[in-house]
């Protein structure tokens, strides 16, 4: 209970600061739709999975950490647990990878970016904590299926 009202703020908060950088009302009314569906999305997301305490912990981490990612090694060594016992059960109860779950959570915030603020390219990558702009292009292409300057221009 507790990750999702902490997830709900970290929403509002972001929100928040969206809007105070938005000068035009059209481009405030667009950050509150994204919002919105963005929270109607994490409270479908939060009821859906049933994991266990450990992969709990892991997908909020994982959320937490959505901009800049975390590293399992990281998290395994918060909870006294070997990361490929963690990675095993990550994978058997999700279905998918650690690094794959993560990323899909880094590609959506990515996408946020690119649809509701007017930072660049490479400050967005700079901000997810890639070394430079040409790595994060081919990172978000090659999960997305498309340049974040074609992302932009089409969303």
């Amino acid at each position: 209970m507790a990750y999702n009202a902490d997830s709900a703020y970290a929403i509002s908060d972001q929100t928040i600061q969206m809007i105070e950088a938005q000068t035009r009302t059209n481009d405030v009314v667009g950050v509150l739709m994204t919002q919105m569906t963005r929270f109607a999305k994490e409270v479908r997301l939060a009821n859906q999975h049933h994991y266990s305490k450990d992969i709990n912990a892991l997908t909020a981490e994982i959320y937490a950490h959505r901009d800049t990612g975390i590293q399992l090694t990281t998290l395994a060594a918060q909870q006294h647990k070997s990361a490929k016992y963690l990675a095993s059960r990550f994978r058997s109860e999700t279905g998918r990878t650690f690094m794959n779950y993560q990323n899909q959570f880094r590609l959506m915030f990515a996408q946020e970016q690119l649809t509701t603020t007017s930072a660049s390219i490479i400050e967005i990558a700079s901000m997810m904590n890639f070394e430079d702009a040409s790595y994060f292009t081919k990172w978000f292409k090659r999960l997305c299926g498309q340049t974040p300057r074609q992302y932009r221009q089409q969303h």
